[in-house]
């Protein structure tokens, strides 16, 4: 079975220092993300996509803070309900090179997932990193462990980690972004995870940008409380 969901949000970015081109330094960074879909008539269908990062870094040391949100409901109730939350520190090893561990939280109930947590560990290249472009490839190794809606399950499984990030500025704060995250599971090869993002975003203010993003979550074996992942 295939498990598919797609989002475009027009939203607000609060923002100090996110998405920055020039080459200030800045120590910190928190960014704030909301975007709403609304449409009416026949059928009433809301979504709502939230996203908070916060970012320090230090010499070499880099560590990451995130929080993510998607839910959705239409006349009948809520259709979609996903929790991301994340922490990430990097450490950089000598030129692009990087290695990183990555502490993540998920709850998906509509996907029969009452609570998993991964751990994470990986190395990370970033070949290009300019004031305007920024290139990076990174894999890893991460170990989950899963919770069903009913709480008779517990699942542990181990999967490979594969991601790719691309930002581009056209001008000062006005940026393009790409990103495509793949999770294989290495115990059952038909179950893949794939995450993938498109945005573009522009400043209104100082700390006040829109933002046009498409995002797409794929799990090519959802879990149902009877398969193993």
């Amino acid at each position: 079975s295939v498990a598919l969901s797609l989002l475009y949000a027009l939203g607000l970015t609060v923002a100090d220092a996110s998405a920055q081109s020039d080459s200030t330094f800045r120590p910190w960074r928190l960014t704030a993300d909301l975007g709403v879909v609304n449409t009416a008539g026949n059928t009433d269908v809301t979504t709502i996509n939230a996203k908070q990062s916060f970012a320090l870094q230090y010499t070499r040391w880099a560590l990451t803070q995130t929080f993510g949100l998607l839910y959705a409901r239409d006349s009948a109730g809520p259709t979609a309900e996903l929790w991301n939350v994340g922490l990430r520190g990097d450490r950089r090893v000598g030129g692009p090179w990087r290695v990183y561990g990555l502490v993540t939280f998920q709850r998906n109930p509509f996907n029969n997932i009452e609570r998993r947590f991964e751990e994470t560990i990986g190395v990370l290249a970033r070949p290009i990193d300019t004031r305007r472009d920024s290139l990076e490839f990174d894999i890893g190794l991460a170990v989950a462990q899963e919770w069903s809606v009913s709480g008779t399950e517990r699942l542990d499984f181990v999967s490979a980690r594969l991601a790719t990030g691309f930002r581009h500025f056209f001008a000062e704060n006005t940026y393009l972004l790409l990103g495509a995250l793949v999770l294989p599971n290495l115990r059952n090869s038909r179950n893949v995870r794939f995450n993938g993002e498109i945005a573009i975003g522009a400043p209104l203010t100082t700390h006040l940008a829109l933002k046009v993003s498409y995002v797409l979550l794929y799990d090519n074996v959802p879990s149902n409380g009877n398969s193993k992942p």
